[in-house]
């Protein structure tokens, strides 16, 4: 369903290429242990499972889900009954150390909380979706991805014993509704807070099995139940985007009947020119195509600016935000740290999404700026939401390796 899957190349001085291949995956990839059990004392920087559940409840209920108002520490109420925690999934690193909290609110939503305080409190979240209950839940590549990210910068501040900032401690304080330890730095006037924000740009929430798979080859295959191949990623995440457009140039779609929520004949359609186009590895486990057709894949279909780069969430992030601010989304890719061949690393499982929306605002008196995108997975609109995305540490290529992302897609 959702991971890229890297075609082992064994012959040396060989460009290595990467094939997005998108298969379903457990929870437990990015780590080797995961618990549900309550911690006691905090430990340092540790959050403890309490204190993360009394952070989700705070963000949920005093900030309606806006983490511009959390920043501007301008509660908003909810109307309504309070929203709870219904069940936290707490996530630990290969030394049996928590580095996440996934957490699930009754009625639907989620937040993701790390699990220390040098991190910022909320590094997901969403109002609707819900994020894994147990580790044999099967997840997106993609947002397997984005937790080994976010669990490898945890373990990175904990090598480096880092302090924890003041933008993180004040975050912190008004979700647990106590006193920062550090005087803030003092407000000359020079810092003015601000907000920007592009709503999700796209409606559909499309996946790769029954219904978007009607046109992939038919492999006699268990699952999907229609014995059909798998759709892919690749032609999920671009179908996504050309929808969104209503553009394809030399092809005739009938785009009225290409629903938001479900798949058809004609979304299937859609989805096997773009895999007959970026040269699809059809099979029962996963789909998969070379990373590098994406964007003359896209260009073949009338978006002739398309162009992928290299994405490490510094500089270049600027150029993904512009383009959402003109309306465009964007095709993100990544890779997961799988094993090694020789001296050259392999990438393993890998995804790519569609990136449609992002969040920016700046906290003062610190002048700390804070970026989240809204990340739709390709996976029937299941842990679609709003993700720090902006940094994938770069000092660290550990999980960066090969994060890409195509932008100027317009038509």
């Amino acid at each position: 369903m959702d991971q890229l899957l890297f075609k082992r190349v064994f012959l040396p001085f060989l460009v290595l290429a990467f094939v997005i291949s998108c298969q379903q995956q457990s929870v437990n990839g990015p780590s080797k242990n995961a618990e549900q059990t309550q911690d006691s004392d905090i430990v340092e920087n540790t959050i403890s499972k309490a204190q993360a559940v009394a952070v989700a409840e705070s963000f949920a209920n005093d900030y309606n889900f806006q983490k511009e108002n959390l920043l501007a520490g301008e509660p908003a109420k909810r109307k309504g009954r309070p929203k709870t925690v219904n069940n936290v999934l707490a996530v630990s690193n290969e030394d049996d150390q928590k580095s996440i909290y996934l957490i699930n609110y009754n009625d639907g939503g989620f937040a993701v909380v790390p699990a220390d305080q040098r991190l910022s409190p909320i590094q997901a979240y969403s109002s609707e979706n819900s994020m894994p209950v147990t580790t044999n839940d099967t997840i997106p590549g993609g947002l397997a991805i984005w937790l080994q990210q976010r669990m490898n910068t945890v373990d990175q501040y904990r090598k480096a014993k880092q302090k924890v900032s003041v933008g993180s401690e004040i975050l912190w304080a008004r979700l647990l509704n106590v006193k920062g330890k550090r005087r803030l730095p003092p407000d000359d006037g020079g810092c003015e807070e601000w907000s920007n924000k592009v709503n999700p740009l796209i409606s559909t929430t499309w996946g790769q099995a029954n219904g978007y798979n009607n046109s992939a080859p038919h492999m006699g295959c268990d699952y999907p139940s229609n014995g059909r191949a798998y759709s892919g990623c690749v032609a999920t995440a671009m179908a996504q985007i050309i929808n969104y457009h209503e553009h394809a140039s030399g092809y005739n779609y009938n785009w009225s009947a290409m629903p938001n929520s479900y798949g058809s004949d004609e979304v299937s359609l859609l989805m096997r020119d773009i895999g007959d186009e970026v040269n699809m590895d059809y099979g029962c486990d996963a789909s998969g195509a070379d990373d590098d057709d994406m964007a003359p894949g896209l260009r073949h279909f009338g978006y002739s600016s398309a162009t992928q780069v290299g994405y490490e969430g510094t500089t270049n992030r600027y150029d993904v935000m512009n383009d959402l601010d003109d309306g465009d989304p964007v095709l993100f890719n990544g890779y997961e740290k799988d094993s090694w061949l020789g001296i050259f690393p392999t990438n393993g499982n890998g995804h790519a999404w569609v990136g449609d929306g992002y969040l920016q605002s700046k906290l003062c008196p610190t002048g700390n700026v804070y970026l989240n995108f809204h990340m739709n997975w390709g996976w029937n609109g299941s842990y679609d939401g709003w993700y720090a995305f902006n940094n994938f540490d770069p000092a660290d290529s550990k999980y960066n390796r090969n994060s890409e992302v195509v932008i100027n897609i317009h038509p």
